[in-house]
């Protein structure tokens, strides 16, 4: 059964409120070489809204994740030995996990690989 501030409609905004505190995006050019990309560097770059860090190091994780790349590529969570997931060209993925680092390398051919990244 619902409570009473459901059924009468009003909204609960500290149920409906987002954890996610910062925000970042990238392009990440991509090749045969694995490429990493740090969260919060280009959010640090432009200091707009900056990802918390000290000495390049994040001190807050991402926790939801956008990816959209132009080329099929791998990606690996923090460390560069990891697990590869596979996105396949033109193809929106979302992933809810923690990271700070990411490691992408192409499948067949040299790609961008686009992130919008919220922690």
């Amino acid at each position: 059964m619902s409570n009473y501030r459901e059924r009468e409609g009003d909204v609960d905004y500290d149920r409906l409120k987002v954890a996610c505190d910062y925000d970042d995006e990238a392009e990440i050019s991509f090749t045969a070489v694995q490429t990493a990309y740090v969260v919060g560097t280009n959010a640090n770059a432009a200091a707009t809204g900056a990802w918390p860090a000290v000495a390049g190091v994040p001190l807050a994780d991402a926790k939801n994740t956008l990816f959209m790349a132009t080329q099929d590529c791998f990606v690996r969570f923090e460390e560069a030995t990891r697990r590869q997931h596979r996105l396949f060209a033109g193809v929106y993925y979302t992933f809810r996990r923690r990271w700070a680092i990411i490691y992408i390398t192409r499948v067949a051919a040299d790609g961008n690989l686009y992130c919008w990244i919220e922690g």
